[in-house]
């Protein structure tokens, strides 16, 4: 027997722009949607395949760029560094992936995959490749392409306020134009 499960209402893109409550704030439906599926992917993870999602980004991160350094390996993860090494360890350590030492300066060693890790890195992209099109299923390939766009507006608005001091100049209400 497979469970229902109820999808959200949506939303009038009126309480979007003009929020009643937390649950009309953009950020916070963002987070419900990563929430939810993060649940999806996290459960795959780790029944599927036995490593987290953060293993699964390292690997996922490496398989596009084998022999990279951990630092360059941290910052295309969008992972910190501490975070990073400590995946790399126990990837290592589960046959996954290897550190070549670089014999002039031993911070710049290279990680590379194994055939495992090339094998559970291949496997699970598949698998996730088919859930995110489970994922997409209710939405026209019009609706898909809109979200796309959709998506790369908010990340650049999103990177523009961060880098500017224009979420200081709201305070007042007033509307700022971001660039």
């Amino acid at each position: 027997m497979t469970a229902r499960v109820r999808a959200a209402p949506v939303k009038p893109a009126s309480r979007l722009t003009q929020p009643a409550g937390i649950e009309d704030l953009l950020d916070y439906q963002l987070y419900l949607l990563y929430r939810d599926c993060g649940y999806v992917i996290e459960r795959l993870c780790q029944v599927e395949f036995g490593v987290s999602r953060r293993r699964w980004r390292i690997l996922a991160t490496l398989s596009a760029a084998e022999g990279i350094t951990v630092s360059d390996l941290s910052t295309r993860a969008e992972l910190d560094i501490a975070q990073t090494s400590r995946a790399i360890g126990t990837l290592a350590r589960e046959g996954y992936l290897k550190r070549l030492a670089n014999p002039k300066n031993a911070r710049f060693s290279q990680v590379v995959l194994t055939e495992k890790g090339r094998d559970l890195c291949h496997s699970m992209f598949a698998r996730f490749c088919q859930v995110n099109k489970q994922l997409l299923r209710g939405m026209s390939e019009d609706q898909v392409q809109h979200l796309c766009i959709a998506i790369s507006i908010l990340r650049n608005t999103a990177t523009q306020l961060n880098a500017s001091s224009l979420i200081d100049a709201d305070k007042t209400g007033d509307d700022v134009t971001v660039l």
